[in-house]
Parts: C-alpha cells; structure tokens; sequence
C-alpha cells in the first residue's frame, strides 16, 4: 500500500516552509518516500517537468459540477488535464458538485441556480475530455450538507455515478466520517476507489486532524482496504509544522499496517 499526502492549499499554511511552493513537496515526498501526491488545485499550481512519481491533479473546490455553464465549467476542467499531462498525472479528480454554493464559482462565471440535475451532463463531459488526453476521472465524496454540498451521503453519491462505470473514485474519509463512516462507501464501491484522503475528526466537523486523533476507527478501515489503493494524507496537528504532521501520520498508519 502506497502512503503518500495532498499537499497543501496555500491559504491555510501561509507561513509554513514546505507549502511555499509545488517543487518543495515533490522533493519531500522524494525524501521520505511519501508517494504518491495529490496535486491541490486550491492553490495556484504551476509544473514545468514531468512528476517522477505517480500523483493526482485535485480540481479546485469551486470547479462546481453541479454548474449551469457547462462550457464554462469545461473551460475551467480542461486546465487541470493541461496541469496533469505535463505532471504525468494518470488521475484528475472533482468533487462531487454544489447546490446554490456561488461564491465557489470562479470570477462569478456560471452563477445561477445551481441544479442536481446538471451534474451528470458536466460529468459526461469531463470523461470525454479527459479520455482524449488518457486521463482517468475521479469523483471526491463531499463533507457538509449544510453547506449545501452534493454527493456527502452514500445514497446521493452512488446516484451520480450510475452509468459511469469508467470513473473511478477518490474517497476522502474524513468526509465520510460526517455521513456515516467510511467503510460503507468501502463495501459499496471496491475496487473503483482508486485513492483515499486521509484525515480524522469528531463525526461533527471536517476538522483534517491527523489520523487517531478523532473518532474513526482506523485498525478497521485500514483491514477492509485491498492493499492497491494509495493513501493520502491530509491530517494536522495543532502546533506541529505541517512535515511533522506528514511524518507523524506516515508513522501511525505503518505502525497500524504491521
């Protein structure tokens, strides 16, 4: 099992040494064998030469699925395929869509009501945008429906996917932690989870603890995984710079591992 993280949005480590740039991170996952990464598109991200290692683009969590505009949509979706071949990306991955969610849209293109129904036909568009450039399409889990968010329980986000056999999924697990617990989207989806985020919480917040800080259960989850899928970290702890928190995680799930 591959242990790697999703590195880090910019915003929320302003004066943290190894979110100062995308090279950085590539070189720390290098040196402490933290493969592969998850390209976080929350902040502006540029790659001049090919990734040595296997990673993900991450759309930005205002790339709504659920938008009116497809062809704005598209726009936006087509430069993270640009950002993922000159990475070497197999993978790109979108969450699961907003509801009425604006001030995620970019430069408030798109706005309108934001309907449940658009999301399939923007997906289907995806796919074949990201099938002409050899690219594999996840879908991400969301985490709040109070926040209006789409695709947060295992009864919405299994609809979406419905007919899209060849899109696979990126499970982040402390989302799924807010609707239930992870292990269910483990039993329903298997081998099409390609990827996991890793982080915890207390069931009420999407707090990205690092993991065994919160409530799930992790000896458990980690036992129901196959072995293939690559680990993500995308924990914190308070006080601690975010290399430690990656290490310290790195730790813990090869400590539950043995």
């Amino acid at each position: 099992m591959k242990i790697g993280f999703r590195s880090l949005n910019r915003k929320f480590f302003p004066k943290d040494e190894l979110a100062r740039s995308l090279r950085r991170e590539i070189s720390f996952a290098m040196n402490n064998r933290l493969k592969p990464i998850a390209i976080n598109l929350d902040s502006p991200q540029e790659v001049s030469e090919r990734i040595p290692f296997s990673s993900i683009v991450c759309n930005p969590h205002y790339l709504n699925l659920a938008a009116n505009h497809k062809e704005t949509f598209l726009n936006e979706f087509k430069k993270s395929l640009k950002l993922a071949t000159a990475a070497g990306s197999r993978y790109v991955s979108l969450h699961a869509g907003f509801k009425d969610y604006r001030a995620w849209v970019p430069n408030g293109e798109g706005n309108g009501s934001l309907e449940r129904d658009k999301r399939k036909e923007n997906l289907l568009a995806a796919v074949m945008a990201a099938e002409a450039e050899g690219i594999e399409l996840l879908i991400e889990n969301n985490g709040s429906k109070g926040r209006n968010q789409l695709g947060v329980d295992l009864e919405d986000f299994s609809s979406l996917l419905v007919g899209f056999d060849e899109v696979g999924i990126l499970l982040n697990v402390g989302h799924a932690n807010l609707a239930g617990g992870a292990e269910a989207f483990l039993e329903k989806f298997g081998t099409k989870i390609k990827a996991l985020t890793v982080s915890d919480n207390d069931g009420k917040s999407d707090q990205h603890l690092l993991i065994g800080e919160g409530t799930i259960d992790w000896g458990s989850l980690l036992g129901k995984l196959s072995g293939k899928e690559s680990l993500l970290l995308d924990g914190w702890l308070p006080g601690k710079t975010a290399a430690e928190s990656l290490l310290g995680g790195k730790r813990r799930i090869e400590q539950l591992l043995q």
